[in-house]
């Protein structure tokens, strides 16, 4: 099963071993959990890498001083976020000639804190 049925997440690897319990890759079509897991415990390891993305994209809030996005009307636009990561998905492997999934994977492991940091 293929991940928007294009990207094949069996390949893709998490070479660090401290998130590779927190990086979820299982083979899904559609990465939407409807908050089924909310309510059980360390929920978000559950949840796919993708779906994780898509859910962060969704939170309103400032940018920089300025209040950008209201609290109510922008939320739950789970199509918007689709066709936003898809997109940009789209872009990713045509310029980088590699699976996204991967390069999203890279940019997270890159983007942790490395394990002594005070």
């Amino acid at each position: 099963m293929k991940l928007f049925n294009k990207y094949d997440t069996s390949g893709v690897t998490v070479s660090d071993p401290g998130l590779q319990k927190y990086i979820n890759l299982k083979p899904i079509l559609l990465p939407k959990s409807q908050g089924r897991n909310e309510t059980k415990k360390f929920w978000k390891s559950k949840a796919h890498i993708v779906e994780r993305l898509m859910l962060k994209m969704s939170v309103t809030g400032h940018k920089g001083k300025k209040h950008w996005r209201t609290s109510g009307r922008n939320t739950g636009k789970y199509t918007i976020q689709h066709k936003n990561v898809t997109s940009a998905f789209k872009i990713i492997e045509d310029k980088t000639k590699q699976n996204p999934v991967q390069i999203l994977v890279n940019a997270v492991e890159k983007a942790s804190p490395c394990a002594e940091v005070i």
